[in-house]
């Protein structure tokens, strides 16, 4: 990799020794996918109730639980509180932000702030969950916008994705929030445990397939929560190692190219 920046930066491209682009330019696709399985598999290992995935070709699927927004997956009544369903919507964000925002304001207030380097998750958590859940008015227009500092100001109100089922139709909706680099926000942790609760005791089901030997862990909670850490990372990181040879390829075809010229 640094022979590929060395010739680059000889021919006067600019670099990115630190690899920022590489981890927020790759394939967000697989790595979501796999941790989207991953969950999806947590949930199937103890449902009550049947698991719905959505469908981008086909939203009106889901229509019925969420409309204006395609659901990752569902567990239709499987909300241990009020027996209704459960939304499931699986964030797999880098926290390596291509372009820092102190959250100043605009037309609509106060606004997500890259705050990674303050605290866990303060690059990522505030801004998926304003898309996933959206925001209630925080102030009045007259006020200034909000301040992350201070904690006071304007904030406009958002609809999120799920404005639907949550405002609507009275669903639960649960953000499984997962870095790249393998965080697990603090409500997807508090989620992973009452799933584990759910999962134990007289008249539980636990569908889990554990590793088979003796240093795999038997724990609900710590099974799933490294399988949805590991397609995290994982994923992550062939999708950058994939751009690693991309980028090696085009700095052979520019000397090929070079030398073509010099000896034309």
């Amino acid at each position: 990799m640094a022979t590929a920046h060395n010739a680059l930066e000889e021919d006067g491209k600019q670099v990115d020794r630190k690899g920022d682009k590489l981890a927020n330019g790759g394939e967000y696709n697989r790595r979501h996918n796999a941790t989207l399985r991953a969950g999806t598999d947590m949930v199937r290992a103890g449902a009550v109730g049947a698991i719905v995935l959505g469908d981008k070709e086909k939203p009106e699927l889901t229509n019925m639980l969420n409309n204006g927004h395609v659901l990752d997956f569902a567990e239709l009544d499987g909300d241990p509180d009020s027996g209704g369903d459960v939304i499931y919507e699986v964030k797999v964000p880098s926290p390596l932000k291509k372009k820092y925002s102190e959250g100043r304001g605009s037309a609509a207030g106060g606004q997500p702030a890259t705050m990674g380097h303050v605290h866990g998750f303060g690059s990522t958590f505030e801004e998926y969950s304003k898309l996933t859940y959206g925001l209630k008015q925080r102030g009045s227009p007259r006020d200034r916008p909000f301040d992350h500092k201070s904690g006071k100001g304007y904030v406009a109100p958002h609809k999120g994705h799920y404005h639907d089922a949550l405002y609507v139709k009275k669903l639960r909706v649960v953000m499984l929030l997962i870095e790249a680099l393998g965080g697990i926000a603090p409500p997807a942790r508090a989620h992973i445990a009452k799933l584990a609760r759910r999962s134990e005791g007289r008249g539980a089901t636990d569908r889990t397939k554990y590793g088979g030997t003796r240093i795999s862990t038997k724990s609900f909670y710590v099974h799933h929560s490294q399988m949805m850490v590991k397609a995290a990372v994982m994923h992550d990181a062939k999708a950058i190692l994939k751009q690693v040879t991309c980028l090696k390829q085009r700095v052979c075809t520019a000397a090929n190219a070079a030398d073509g010229r010099a000896h034309a």
